[in-house]
């Protein structure tokens, strides 16, 4: 038995194999998953954090110099300075600046304050001359005084040239040079000083160190 159709009932059968190919591809769609990407799936960008603004650098520092420099005060310096670059900005330091005592290499930050000292002045203590122990001794016009006896001293810077005769190998030339060299120079300062006048020599002064005092 041969059917046949008619052309309305061929576009009606036609019509409903596109609604079924239609709700088919729909159903298929509808399980496809939401994340997933390609021409169905949305796209998702991902999520980029802005940078942090940058902090703001201040380019100049402030510091304030003073002790031993030509101009002291308040400087501004560029950030990164060191202490010889505000040492030079101040015009320097004045010829009594200990410059030993100065960190030249270490870098300032705002708000620092450098001091430059002063060298250190020397100070000499000077003892006070005792006079000489009066000793009862006889002489004779002329002769030569007694020799010092071992633990016996005289003070150098008082004693007359009599005495400086009593000690062992200074005779009268000598001890009038070591008078001479008290007149001109002051008095000694230290046994040291003593190898400082004329004609005195080392030998001669290891002779007579332990005799006196200053």
């Amino acid at each position: 038995m041969k059917f046949s159709f008619s052309p309305p009932q061929k576009f009606l059968g036609f019509l409903l194999l596109l609604l079924v190919a239609f709700g088919g591809g729909l159903l298929i769609f509808r399980h496809l998953p939401r994340g997933a990407g390609g021409a169905f799936g949305p796209t998702v960008s991902p999520s980029v954090n802005p940078p942090p603004a940058p902090r703001p650098t201040i380019a100049n520092i402030k510091v304030y110099l003073s002790g031993e420099v030509k101009r002291p005060g308040i400087l501004t310096l560029a950030r990164g300075s060191r202490v010889i670059d505000a040492l030079l900005l101040a015009g320097g330091t004045t010829s009594g600046a200990d410059l030993a005592r100065v960190r030249m290499a270490m870098k300032l930050r705002d708000g620092a304050t450098v001091n430059v000292p002063a060298k250190k002045k020397k100070t000499v203590k000077k003892k006070i001359p005792r006079p000489p122990k009066k000793t009862a001794r006889k002489s004779t016009a002329g002769a030569s005084p007694k020799v010092l006896r071992e633990g016996e001293k005289i003070f150098i810077n008082t004693a007359s040239e009599e005495n400086l005769r009593r000690l062992p190998g200074v005779g009268p030339e000598l001890a009038g040079k070591i008078r001479e060299y008290r007149d001109s120079c002051g008095p000694f300062t230290s046994l040291e000083e003593v190898k400082s006048v004329p004609g005195l020599s080392k030998k001669k002064f290891e002779k007579i160190k332990r005799f006196i005092e200053i």
